[in-house]
């Protein structure tokens, strides 16, 4: 969870667990939400849970998938989001406010939508036909046509509906690609015809600021790092933490509850020590494809992994050193 979500799942907090605050909860299972600094510090004082590197396991999607702010969040993909015909994996939403920033269809200095830059689909934006809309909670779309925007001909991450009350821009911003405990990240990395279709390789702050873009050798560099890796799985990625924690401190106040099923610690005040431990030096890697899907990568050089989707990869030491030269983590 990143920024505005937060308030979006605040409501989520079991009130056993604000009860039981200076404790480790007795039981507890992971949200699948996207997390972020603010809301973990955040949720480590309503429920009293330390949730390690990835304590609460994310959706395969890194993006903000909440229309024009206020939308569908990923639970809620049926009803909001459609599959094309032919594509069994891949949702496309409404379009969000960010989005309409990134195609040009609203002023970069735009701090929403109004009348005069909202932007008015006619028949010329239409492109190449994609298919129908073969599934979604919404039947009045199911059957409509989809089209690829003229701007972006070559494109498959913005379409436009020709929806029954006019047309409509929606986007498939990430790919849903999972990948079983023991899978190699290659899995992904195909998905999204990698390296090949590299577009744009940025690294950010954990906050999603821009820190600078990468070179396209380095890119190739940094991709070769990331493929062929397993995916550990959540509980071995806590225990990770759990272990980092103890080399740290030589004690085990945040430690992996078996129970819980992610890092519990005995006491609140260790949060802020806990999340400077496991976020120390890390970036967030965000991939452009050609067809404008994006790819985005939490790596953390203090446990050794890195988060894609839904999977949790390990890397090697001699990996972790090449990798953070290559990122410019000191």
């Amino acid at each position: 969870m990143r920024g505005t979500e937060l308030l979006d799942k605040m409501d989520l907090a079991d009130p056993a667990y604000v009860e039981a605050a200076d404790s480790p909860p007795k039981h507890h299972r992971p949200s699948w939400v996207r997390w972020g600094a603010l809301a973990a510090c955040l949720c480590l004082a309503v429920t009293g849970l330390f949730l390690g590197p990835m304590g609460t396991a994310q959706a395969p999607a890194p993006t903000d998938l909440q229309g024009e702010g206020l939308g569908p969040a990923y639970e809620d993909m049926e009803a909001y989001g459609f599959r094309l015909s032919g594509d069994d994996a891949n949702w496309y939403f409404p379009i969000s406010f960010e989005e309409r920033v990134r195609y040009g269809l609203v002023p970069s200095d735009a701090v929403g939508l109004t009348e005069e830059n909202t932007y008015q689909i006619t028949r010329d934006d239409l492109g190449a036909r994609m298919g129908t809309v073969a599934y979604c909670g919404d039947e009045t779309l199911v059957g409509c046509e989809v089209y690829h925007f003229a701007r972006y001909p070559d494109q498959d991450a913005i379409c436009i509906v020709d929806t029954p009350a006019g047309y409509a821009f929606y986007t498939c911003t990430w790919l849903s690609v999972e990948v079983e405990v023991g899978g190699l990240s290659d899995i992904v990395l195909s998905a999204y015809d990698l390296p090949g279709s590299l577009e744009q390789l940025e690294v950010l702050t954990p906050d999603l600021q821009p820190l600078f873009t990468v070179d396209d050798n380095a890119a190739a560099d940094i991709l070769a790092l990331l493929s062929g890796k397993v995916n550990i799985g959540l509980e071995a990625n806590e225990r990770r933490f759990a272990q980092a924690w103890y080399d740290a401190y030589g004690d085990r106040r945040v430690y992996y509850s078996e129970e819980a099923g992610v890092c519990v610690y005995t006491d609140i005040a260790l949060s802020d020590t806990a999340h400077a431990l496991w976020t120390e030096g890390e970036r967030v890697l965000r991939i452009t494809t050609a067809p404008g899907y994006q790819l985005v990568i939490d790596y953390f050089p203090s446990i050794s992994t890195f988060q894609c989707g839904d999977g949790y990869y390990e890397l090697r030491p001699e990996e972790v050193e090449a990798l953070n030269a290559l990122l410019r983590i000191s």
